[in-house]
């Protein structure tokens, strides 16, 4: 996407927005940034320290593949139950 039109981000935050109390939506978007960049930070470390100790770029980026494999598996136990 073209950094003009703020990436995904934009996009991410309305889901959350629609799925939230509104009451709520604020705290929500707030604590999902907040992952987001530490996330963003602990991946390159990661991926550094298993490129260190191993010396193997495709071991390295064969760590980076299993994050969203792992983040698919525990999608599969959030519960959605709206307000009613």
């Amino acid at each position: 996407m073209s950094t003009r039109t703020g990436g995904p981000k934009p996009g991410r935050d309305a889901l959350r927005a629609s799925n939230l109390a509104h009451k709520r939506t604020g705290t929500a978007i707030a604590i999902s940034n907040e992952v987001w960049q530490l996330v963003s930070i602990m991946v390159p470390v990661a991926i550094g320290i298993v490129f260190s100790a191993t010396g193997s770029f495709r071991i390295a980026l064969l760590t980076q593949a299993a994050d969203p494999l792992m983040a698919a598996v525990l999608t599969i136990f959030v519960r959605y139950e709206p307000e009613s």
